[in-house]
């Protein structure tokens, strides 16, 4: 058996038909659309739960729960780097495309006499 064989059935028991399905998918995209979208709803998410619990008092008379800048701070962390990664993807595909229309245009102008 393959090595990449072994990589792909490594984890593959510990997820569900539609989580391997949705992993599929996921594999099958080139950029991070999604997870940034996912991050960025995870952040509203966090900072609602802590605003709607600020002020609040627990039932031992105890404040509610603060924000917690460390938890959010990791969140903005990961969306940046997403960001980031995307940012890369986006020009990488971008300087691939210019070199595959380069060599086209290139192509059709030897065919018809034309120097570019």
């Amino acid at each position: 058996m393959g090595k990449k064989k072994v990589e792909q059935n490594l984890y593959s028991h510990a997820f569900s038909q539609e989580e391997l399905a949705c992993l599929a998918d996921a594999a099958a995209r080139e950029d991070l659309h999604d997870e940034i979208v996912l991050l960025k709803v995870l952040i509203k998410r966090e900072i609602e739960r802590d605003a709607d619990e600020i002020g609040t008092q627990s039932e031992d008379g105890t404040p509610g729960k603060k924000v917690d800048p460390v938890r959010i701070a990791r969140f903005v962390a990961a969306l940046c780097h997403a960001l980031k990664v995307q940012h890369s993807l986006k020009g990488r595909a971008a300087r691939v495309f210019e070199e595959a229309r380069g060599l086209v245009l290139t192509e059709i102008g030897e065919e018809h006499g034309i120097v570019m």
